[in-house]
């Protein structure tokens, strides 16, 4: 469905039954701050790509509950792997995760600004992501383990693969996460 929204509502993916979703995005994208000086056709993309990535996990798992912030950590790395030169991933969504270093893996915000972790676990960790981030499997495998195990949070459910020795990821998530953190900090411009 196409709305009129305010600047900054981009759209929703609304669950319709048990099989079916809708998305409704807005009719055009005039008046968006960008960083990157995206075009409303950009941000149009994004959007869609986003929102329908919801509507795929709604097949995966539909109990939204404290692993809200999963889906949108999982809908803005697939935004910017459908859209790599949109990079609305990094325009101010990630600002909450960078400014609190420090704070837990699933309360660093909404969990838009881990779409970063999303591509660290898809291009870094995930070597079949290395060369070509469409490769890596590592998401698919997450979300198959929050599926299959309904007692299971997001979180669990990433620890889980990460420590599969069956994966090869061999590490568990405190080693993944403190690595992904510290190239963070000591990657980023400071100004003294």
């Amino acid at each position: 469905y196409i709305e009129s929204y305010a600047p900054g509502v981009y759209g929703y993916n609304y669950k319709d039954n048990e099989n079916t979703s809708y998305l409704q995005i807005d009719n055009d994208y005039v008046g968006y701050d960008s960083k990157y000086d995206l075009t409303p056709i950009q941000i149009m993309q994004i959007t869609v790509g986003h929102e329908y990535f919801h509507g795929i996990q709604w097949g995966y798992e539909e109990n939204l509950g404290i692993n809200a912030y999963f889906y949108e950590m999982t809908s803005m790395w697939f935004e910017d792997i459908l859209i790599p030169d949109g990079n609305d991933y990094l325009d101010g969504w990630a600002d909450d995760l960078l400014n609190n270093p420090t704070a837990d893996f699933d309360k660093t915000g909404g969990g838009y600004e881990l779409a970063l972790f999303g591509h660290y676990l898809s291009s870094f960790i995930d070597s079949k992501g290395q060369i070509d981030e469409k490769q890596s499997t590592i998401m698919r495998e997450i979300w198959e383990r929050y599926s299959d195990s309904s007692s299971t949070s997001a979180f669990s459910a990433v620890q889980y693969i990460l420590e599969d020795s069956s994966k090869n990821y061999n590490r568990t998530f405190i080693e993944a996460w403190v690595d992904f953190i510290t190239r963070n900090l000591y990657n980023r411009k400071y100004i003294n």
